[in-house]
């Protein structure tokens, strides 16, 4: 494990990489591959293993530590966590607003782009199979990001609801009728589940006509203890979440269970403050929490047997993913509003729609210009500075 990730640096990394998270179609592992800390991930992460979690579970807590660099992960989740607490808030402020939003996404593209450049640089021969996996890499993150994680799937129902401030330019509300529309039974399933809709809610179809109620469209999460699709999506979410340019709740909603789990946990949250115990969310939970660890013990083996075997190729790979997630940090795009259902309290979102390229005489663009060069600037600095070993063991 190397030494220079320790302490104060190391929960800072975690910090940076929790920020990452909570931007829509930035992946963690980005920002792991940026400030040089991805390898160490992946042997922490090895360092779990079968014989480990045996321990674990057996209460032979010093045999443990020995085996499992444990206060390597829990340094790294502390900063995650304090960041996902303390720059929620900031980071979803600064991303529901159009000018500032520009700005942010241009520092990530500085970010990713001397990323890119530094990776590529540590390729030590250029073969056809090293190129062809640049290549790979590069198609298979663009082809799954997407430029707004957050929306839930489209679906054929919709429900009455007041009706919002400026709701002239809210894409999903009918006027006319008064209704959130494009609601699946997995969305209404998971809304349900939070409070924002009762089992008697009417619900309508899309012409505005009475469908039924909600009981009719919506299903209980599954009581039973092991859920085999639910581990899978949880173990595919964290690969996508270790691999840098590819969001896992992107590909969480991909799959279909990102309203499930998004229900899950409010409902459990929401009953937890009354002091009570959602078995049934708990259960979902735990099976994607299941898959989350599986999920990250096979794949960070996986991944470091082949830059152990293949180091060229592999990195080829990974460097694509980099390059590949552009897309979705692309700064300048058309908006419009959007009621997200499970996010009804916060009013109207900011959602992308199309890439555009800007007007060339706006002011706007020599400032995302000066943000995208600070962006590449700040990783330039980062690798220096490691190789200098200025970021220092605290």
């Amino acid at each position: 494990m190397s030494s220079r990730f320790k302490g104060v640096s190391l929960f800072l990394c975690g910090v940076c990489m929790g920020a990452a998270d909570l931007v829509p179609g930035i992946s963690g592992g980005t920002v792991a591959f940026i400030m040089g800390f991805y390898q160490d991930l992946l042997d922490s992460l090895k360092s779990f293993k079968w014989s480990s979690i045996k321990l674990l579970f057996t209460m032979q807590w010093r045999a443990f530590s020995q085996q499992v660099e444990w206060r390597f992960l829990l340094t790294l989740v502390g900063g995650i966590t304090f960041s996902f607490l303390i720059l929620a808030g900031f980071l979803n402020s600064i991303l529901q607003h159009e000018l500032y939003r520009i700005y942010l996404y241009s520092c990530f593209l500085g970010l990713i782009l001397a990323s890119f450049v530094l990776c590529v640089r540590e390729l030590k021969r250029w073969t056809l199979m090293v190129a062809a996996g640049l290549v790979l890499g590069a198609v298979a993150a663009y082809s799954l990001t997407g430029t707004n994680i957050e929306m839930e799937e489209h679906g054929s129902y919709a429900i009455r609801m007041e009706q919002p401030s400026d709701y002239s330019a809210i894409t999903n509300y009918d006027v006319n009728h008064g209704l959130l529309m494009d609601l699946s039974a997995s969305t209404l399933s998971a809304m349900q589940a939070k409070g924002e809709i009762q089992a008697d809610t009417n619900i309508y179809s899309l012409e505005g006509e009475i469908a039924g109620i909600a009981s009719d469209f919506t299903f209980p999460f599954k009581s039973s203890y092991i859920n085999v699709w639910l581990i899978f999506c949880g173990a595919i979410a964290i690969c996508a979440l270790l691999l840098p340019g590819i969001s896992g709740s992107y590909l969480l909603t991909f799959l279909g269970v990102y309203p499930q789990a998004i229900g899950a946990l409010a409902d459990l949250t929401e009953n937890l403050k009354h002091g009570i115990i959602d078995w049934e969310s708990a259960i979902i939970l735990f099976n994607l929490l299941i898959g989350i660890v599986v999920g990250a013990l096979c794949f960070s083996h996986f991944v470091s047997w082949l830059l152990k075997k293949f180091p060229d190729i592999t990195l080829a790979i990974l460097s694509g993913f980099v390059i590949g997630a552009l897309k979705s940090v692309w700064p300048f795009w058309s908006y419009s509003y959007t009621l997200v259902p499970l996010k009804l309290s916060k009013g109207p979102q900011l959602v992308p729609m199309e890439p555009i390229f800007p007007s060339l005489d706006s002011w706007t663009v020599p400032i995302a210009i000066v943000a995208a060069l600070s962006g590449f600037a700040l990783v330039l600095f980062i690798e220096h500075s490691a190789k200098r070993k200025v970021i220092v063991d605290l």
